[in-house]
């Protein structure tokens, strides 16, 4: 089984070539090797994609055989509790030592990256993320794949 990062759903819809065709030809190589998912997390976040004017979230899911996993159990709930918390601990003793760095984009992270993190490893899923650093930091169990 293979998860999918938002970004990667993002990226077929990016006119720019650097991200649409290696997420479409990543999605293609990924559907020949099992099912494609996407957490709940990834649902609501590609719900804020700018729109298209026929676009459907649910048809384009439905056509691409990507499947939602709506049900987080508990154990994805406090894997990405714990990685967030080592985030945030990592980040406030980085923002001592270099307080310029204390509002940088690389210091933030949002909570669905942790969940996402954690449903592909609790599942035992491949990741296929554009996002490849804050997976191997907080879930190193997690094999990325890269489009």
């Amino acid at each position: 089984m293979t998860s999918i990062d938002t970004n990667v759903i993002i990226g077929l819809f990016n006119e720019d070539e650097t991200f649409n065709l290696p997420a479409k030809r990543s999605l293609q190589k990924a559907v020949s090797n099992g099912p494609l998912t996407i957490c709940a997390p990834v649902f609501v976040e590609l719900c804020a994609m700018p729109k298209r004017d026929d676009f459907d979230l649910d048809k384009f899911l439905t056509k691409t055989r990507i499947d939602v996993d709506w049900m987080l159990e508990e154990e994805i709930w406090r894997k990405a509790g714990a990685a967030n918390a080592r985030h945030v601990t990592r980040r406030r003793e980085n923002a001592q030592h270099s307080p310029k760095r204390r509002d940088t984009h690389e210091t933030k992270r949002v909570a669905a990256d942790f969940l996402i993190g954690a449903h592909a490893m609790v599942r035992g899923a491949e990741l296929l993320t554009f996002d490849k650093g804050v997976f191997r930091t907080y879930f190193p169990s997690v094999k990325i794949v890269e489009p």
